[in-house]
């Protein structure tokens, strides 16, 4: 298995999309129940939440990265 398919295999399993979600709630929570004067933590909150879309990001383009090759190769 290339990391293309890895990467297809996991970005459609409801285990790691439900952890993703569960992530994302946790921190939404966590800026949504800061102190107003807690900027730190809301900060904190908004970079976690960043990093885990951008994860979710590179799984999809690893996922799709097989068929930018194939259109790649077709073109040449």
């Amino acid at each position: 298995m290339d990391k293309a398919q890895w990467a297809k295999n996991l970005s459609l399993d409801p285990m790691w999309l439900d952890m993703l979600d569960e992530l994302k709630f946790v921190e939404v929570e966590k800026f949504r129940n800061s102190a107003a004067e807690d900027m730190e933590a809301r900060e904190q909150a908004y970079r976690r939440l960043r990093v885990i879309e951008e994860l979710e990001a590179h799984v999809a383009w690893m996922a799709s990265s097989s068929k930018i090759e194939e259109k790649r190769l077709k073109f040449f």
